[in-house]
């Protein structure tokens, strides 16, 4: 019995048998095999414990996306709603005017030769145009292909280029 104390005494963690049936367990199996079980048990247990925290972080970080729907009677309706809801909030769902600083075709043949990734972080522009795609890129960063005036563009919009991110989701329209 003394010999079953001190080795339960090594063990520390991986105790989980009473003294008896320890002993009795003991006396079937090798001391490493009976290491070898309950260090498997314990990773077991630990392995089904980040399982279930990664299952709880990923409920959490999805988001309820509204699809495009089909029927064109339940788009009116929803694009009715989203009307509505600016209204509400005070903002004019239809602006009466919009300043454009330059336009689309003079856009591309001014910055035509800029360099893939490169950024003109001092300058300011308004252009205006049709939006045909919009594709977020995980939470922080949108891609529009905006059309018009027989060109093409496609502006990426990134929370890093705003000044908070609550900007950045206010004017995107991901709140």
């Amino acid at each position: 019995m003394i010999a079953c104390g001190t080795f339960l005494a090594k063990l520390g963690k991986f105790h989980r048998l009473p003294i008896e049936n320890f002993c009795k367990a003991m006396s079937t199996i090798s001391k490493n095999e009976l290491k070898r079980q309950l260090k498997a048990e314990q990773k077991a247990k630990e392995k089904a414990e980040k399982l279930k925290n990664q299952k709880e972080v990923e409920k959490k970080e999805k988001t309820v996306k509204v699809e495009d729907p089909t029927d064109a009677a339940e788009y009116f309706k929803i694009r009715c709603q989203a009307v509505e809801q600016l209204k509400a909030a005070g903002e004019s769902p239809y602006p009466h005017k919009f300043h454009v600083t330059i336009s689309l075709t003079d856009f591309v043949n001014r910055y035509s030769n800029l360099e893939a990734a490169q950024i003109c972080k001092d300058e300011t522009l308004s252009v205006s145009g049709r939006v045909h795609a919009k594709r977020e890129s995980g939470n922080k960063l949108i891609f529009y292909d905006l059309r018009g005036e027989g060109v093409k563009i496609q502006v990426m919009a990134h929370s890093a280029h705003y000044p908070s991110e609550e900007e950045f989701l206010k004017i995107n329209r991901k709140n």
